[in-house]
This record gives C-alpha cells, structure tokens and sequence, in this order.
C-alpha cells in the first residue's frame, strides 16, 4: 500500500494510505492530466477545485443515482471496516480523524463482529463440554 499526500487546510502534511486499485487510477491520471497544473484534479483554470457540488452533481447525473452524498462514501467506507473488525483506532485514522470521539459514532456498528466472536467461542465451549471425559 503506498501513501498518497493530500493537501488539506491546516494539514497539510498529510498522507492517505491507498491501495493497488487506487494507486492504478492515480497513476492513469497522472499520465493524462494537463501537465500545466501542478494539480492532479485541477479546476478549468488550473487552480484547486474549492467546490465540488456540481461536478459532484453531474456525476450523481450520469450514474443514475440521487439522494446521495460524497460524504456517504465516508461513512461507507468506515462502516465496512467495522464490519470486518478493524479497530475504531485503525478506522480513524484511515479517515484522518484527530479526535477519537469523531469516529465513535461507528462503534454500535462493532456489535456484529463482537457477537460472532462470542458465538464462536460459545461453540468451542459447547464442543469442549460435549467432549466425552477421558479419565
């Protein structure tokens, strides 16, 4: 997994883990990007992009899709990482949280994976009672 730096107001130090897939695509762009911006998503005058509502909006468009916010793919992204069993820690960090409270609100998301543990544990106690007694 390589790291990718991503300018953010008051962060601007830092880097965003990515994987193969994304690094694949990165790696398209930048071999297609105007190369008179330094920027890789450069606006039509090759400045950053400040807002991004109707790009956003014309993609929601060509996908077919609405309600749906960039942000929901956040959320998404976090809740499929809890699923798997992946530390709040781990998930705040992935998301650039600096505050551990910020990513507490996936913690009831947590349950399942505690409950499949503690149902696996159950059938190893339940096998091990079975067990006929050796002695």
């Amino acid at each position: 997994m390589d790291r990718v730096p991503e300018v953010v107001e008051g962060y601007p130090d830092r880097l965003i883990p990515k994987d193969d897939d994304a690094a694949k695509e990165l790696k398209k762009r930048t071999l297609t990007a105007d190369k008179s911006s330094e920027y890789l998503f450069p606006s039509r005058n090759g400045r950053p992009i400040r807002d991004i509502k109707r790009p956003w909006g014309w993609l929601l468009k060509e996908a077919g899709l609405e309600d749906f916010r960039l942000h929901d793919l956040r959320h998404s992204h976090a809740s499929i990482l809890v699923s798997q069993g992946h530390s709040l820690e781990l998930i705040g960090h992935l998301l650039g949280h600096t505050q551990a409270q910020t990513t507490k609100r996936y913690a009831h998301l947590t349950q399942d994976p505690q409950r499949r543990a503690l149902a696996g544990l159950d059938a190893v106690i339940s096998a091990a009672r079975s067990q006929p007694d050796t002695e």
